[in-house]
């Protein structure tokens, strides 16, 4: 896609004279923000010091099921529609766009693809190397995850399995609860809380 998307102009004060500045950036310099974060994400996992976990797929599945995956285009920077933390998305989008290009493509493409950006646009890399264009690629990532949701839900319903209830937040006042895990008999729940503390160290 075409590199100059818009400008910037600022003013500013840090002394007694004002600083005005005009900047055109470069809209997908190099590479988007999910693929620099996402890369990063799954090189750790391939050595073992990252994963996949329960809480990333609950964010993805819950995004997806709800319909709320950011585009394509907002994966491509950090800034967001939201103006709160939901930018940041992008480092569980991207991971798990190139786990699964891994899975359908091999480790070999992925590796290609960071070898073929482009200087000022990432899309005809894409393009090159998987023969799909950048929105095709995106396009069938989301069919593969809403499928696979999909199913887990289904499964879930017809097996009786589904149950839905108070929240956790408001069961116990947590500020953060997440990494939730069944006893091997299904009679009990275990998950990291803070409990009613924002910065509190987290207990199981």
């Amino acid at each position: 896609s075409w590199p100059f998307r818009f400008a910037l102009f600022s003013v500013s004060r840090s002394n007694q004279n004002p600083d005005i500045s005009f900047s055109l950036p470069l809209y997908y310099l190099s590479a988007p923000r999910w693929w620099s974060e996402g890369i990063a994400q799954l090189s750790s996992y391939q050595f073992g010091w990252d994963d996949w976990d329960s809480h990333r797929d609950m964010i993805l599945r819950m995004a997806v099921l709800e319909d709320d995956l950011l585009s394509y285009t907002e994966m491509g920077t950090t800034s967001n529609r939201t103006g709160g933390y939901r930018g940041e998305q992008i480092y569980n989008q991207g991971f798990s766009m190139l786990v699964y290009l891994q899975s359908q493509y091999g480790r070999e493409k992925v590796e290609t693809l960071g070898e073929h950006a482009g200087t000022l646009s990432f899309d005809p890399a894409i393009k090159k190397v998987f023969g799909i264009s950048a929105g095709q690629l995106f396009d069938d990532w989301h069919s593969y995850a809403e499928d696979n949701y999909r199913q887990q839900v289904a499964e879930l319903r017809s097996a009786g399995g589904l149950f839905e209830g108070q929240a956790l937040d408001d069961l116990n006042g947590g500020v953060l609860d997440y990494h939730p895990a069944y006893s091997p008999d299904g009679t009990k729940l275990a998950y990291i809380s803070s409990q009613d503390r924002a910065y509190r160290i987290p207990q199981l």
